[in-house]
């Protein structure tokens, strides 16, 4: 081999070298040729987690070998559509944008399992209703003996008769839990008087008006109403620091602080719940559904329906619950691109919807001619 072809070779090795270093530490900071854009492209990654876990990855309906929760990097910067699936799980999909250098979370990620209802309790039922600590309830059924109310423990279905009306009495009642949820309060249309009724023990007391009890029995922090009208107002379950009220009659929600007992929100609306983070509030006004904020001080609509909707739930402080017609639908706050709907249960005459985030159950009762009880969704 001459000098002159050493010299050739070694300065073709130099070359290559000089060309291939800049490009082997662009690859290893993360930029990629993007062929669609014709350039060189900072990278993005994704986050994604999910509930449960080792969920499968589709990017682009591609699937990817990571699995929830995952990191997946050197994404070109473009819209991908991302689908999460699991087996005998609803999927979630949606549309997500990586930016060059940035990495773009979805860590909220909710799976609803396939499930059918269960029946824990056949019978005639037409109110239902949990206690504040979800392991037991209190059911009202019609029997030819007259409306019956029971007490039922969710943890082996043991029931007892708690009271009982005359046959033939078309009468109303309502019952109400005490916040510590071990009393109930009975109330019949017609008369003026309430039974406090001791879950555990059966001892019942009987009052005129609601005064004698309306602290503790509601552990409502600070005189905000008269005892004289509080027939008037739903109170909803509230953080510790505020009383909420629901006037039955002018459809107001209010929001009180128990500290100086003055007004820190009022809005027209038909229902509300407290968030499980105490920072914001779901609320129902004529066929739409909206979130207030107490952080950021706004209001978000989320969705609204050309059907009634019955009743509103939080799943977690990221997914809610909603009974529109007979239908039972979550509905996912992120909206990033189209919100995840899902259709858990659509049964005929649904109603008494109850849910027990913590062990993840919903709870119904159906009056139709051919099924009727109270029966148990696991989601």
């Amino acid at each position: 081999m001459t000098l002159r072809t050493r010299r050739l070779i070694y300065s073709m090795f130099i070359a290559i070298f000089l060309l291939c270093v800049p490009l082997i530490i662009l690859y290893t900071l993360g930029y990629r040729y993007n062929f669609e854009k014709n350039k060189i492209q900072k990278t993005g990654i994704f986050i994604l987690k999910s509930e449960p876990e080792k969920a499968l990855i589709f990017l682009n309906e591609k699937l990817q070998k990571e699995k929830t929760p995952a990191r997946i990097i050197n994404l070109l910067p473009n819209d991908y559509l991302v689908k999460v699936e699991k087996e005998n799980f609803y999927s979630w999909q949606k549309k997500l944008t990586i930016q060059s250098h940035f990495t773009t979370f979805a860590e909220n990620i909710f799976l609803f399992e396939k499930n059918q209802p269960k029946k824990i309790m056949d019978g005639n039922i037409f109110f239902f209703s949990l206690s504040p600590n979800n392991r037991d309830a209190i059911f009202i059924e019609e029997k030819t003996v007259g409306k019956e109310l029971w007490y039922i423990d969710l943890g082996d279905y043991n029931t007892n008769l708690l009271y009982r009306l005359p046959p033939k009495t078309n009468e109303t009642i309502n019952v109400e839990w005490s916040a510590d949820g071990q009393k109930i309060v009975i109330n019949q249309a017609t008369t003026e008087k309430y039974i406090v009724l001791d879950i555990k023990t059966n001892n019942a007391s009987v009052y005129d008006d609601l005064s004698f009890f309306y602290s503790s029995f509601r552990e409502i922090k600070n005189k905000l109403l008269e005892p004289k009208n509080l027939d008037d107002f739903t109170f909803i379950k509230s953080p510790s620091s505020f009383t909420t009220t629901l006037n039955k009659k002018n459809k107001d929600i209010t929001v009180f602080s128990n500290e100086t007992g003055n007004i820190v929100w009022q809005e027209k609306a038909e229902l509300a719940r407290w968030s499980p983070d105490e920072n914001k509030i779901l609320y129902l006004k004529n066929l739409e559904l909206w979130i207030y904020d107490f952080s950021k001080n706004n209001s978000t609509l989320v969705t609204r329906d050309s059907q009634k909707i019955k009743d509103i739930f939080w799943i977690n402080d990221d997914y809610i619950l909603i009974l529109v017609g007979n239908t039972l639908k979550s509905i996912e706050l992120d909206d990033r691109d189209a919100r995840n709907v899902t259709n858990l249960l659509s049964e005929n005459k649904i109603k008494n919807v109850a849910l027990d985030s913590d062990e993840q159950k919903i709870y119904f009762t159906i009056e139709a001619e051919n099924e009727k009880g109270i029966f148990e969704l696991s989601y």
